[in-house]
């Protein structure tokens, strides 16, 4: 057997997110084997997840490849889902990154353009359509010149957060996760969720209950001033009108 190809696969597996549990299998099937499959699973809460990762052996070399994986979703008011993810090299979809496309969420991906210039672009699996291997296609969402952007950032300025803890959350949302944070409403602060809405270029909350918060129940969070500087606020007139937010 080739140990540096063994090393590398070893490699290969933590960076798609499936550990260390499955390298002493991964080798005695190597020893055997031309062509296998690793099964490997995890739980997120109440949700769990499930792969079938595949492997083959060069015809040409003794080198083996790990170039893809299927993705099974089992969560809670959800029909079954499933996706085949490609992988090339230490690049591709992670197996927490496909659970989070899966649930419906945007994954932020690099990519590199017919120049060889890379870029960033948002993934989202359209649920409504499927290719002919049966996998969801996938939306893509970036800006006109096809350069590294990400609307999350901006997104997020419309809360009074501390740059440090944007950063913090602004890298989880860039995997698809659904982040919980804190916001501030006055002097006191609200348990949310938040997620990232490519295709409106703006975020999602959600209260302690999985409960979307309207666009009036988020003005309670956002800054004054950016509420004013959008029109959000409605302007004050001369004569004797309540003062009131509306949309």
């Amino acid at each position: 057997m080739n140990e540096h190809n063994y090393a590398y696969l070893k490699d290969q597996l933590r960076f798609a997110g499936f550990g260390d549990k499955l390298h002493q299998e991964l080798r005695e099937k190597m020893e055997t084997l031309r062509q296998f499959s690793l099964m490997y699973g995890k739980e997120y809460g109440k949700d769990a997840a499930a792969a079938i990762l595949r492997f083959r052996k060069s015809t040409e070399s003794d080198l083996f490849f790990f170039n893809n994986y299927t993705l099974y979703l089992m969560a809670t008011g959800v029909e079954p889902r499933q996706q085949t993810f490609q992988l090339k090299g230490m690049s591709g979809i992670t197996m927490d990154e496909g659970f989070n496309l899966l649930c419906g969420r945007a994954v932020l991906q690099k990519f590199t353009n017919d120049k060889g210039q890379d870029y960033l672009a948002w993934q989202q699996l359209d649920f409504k359509n499927k290719d002919n291997n049966n996998n969801y296609r996938v939306k893509t969402y970036k800006d006109n010149y096809g350069t590294a952007f990400t609307d999350a950032t901006s997104a997020l300025t419309i809360f009074p957060m501390e740059p440090a803890k944007a950063e913090k959350i602004i890298g989880s949302l860039e995997q698809g996760n659904l982040q919980p944070a804190l916001f501030k409403n006055g002097a006191e602060e609200v348990a949310l969720f938040i997620q990232y809405d490519p295709a409106a270029k703006d975020v999602i909350l959600y209260d302690k209950d999985m409960k979307r918060l309207g666009n009036d129940e988020m003005k309670a969070f956002i800054r004054p001033e950016r509420l004013r500087q959008d029109n959000l606020l409605p302007k004050k007139k001369e004569r004797g009108n309540k003062k009131g937010l509306s949309i």
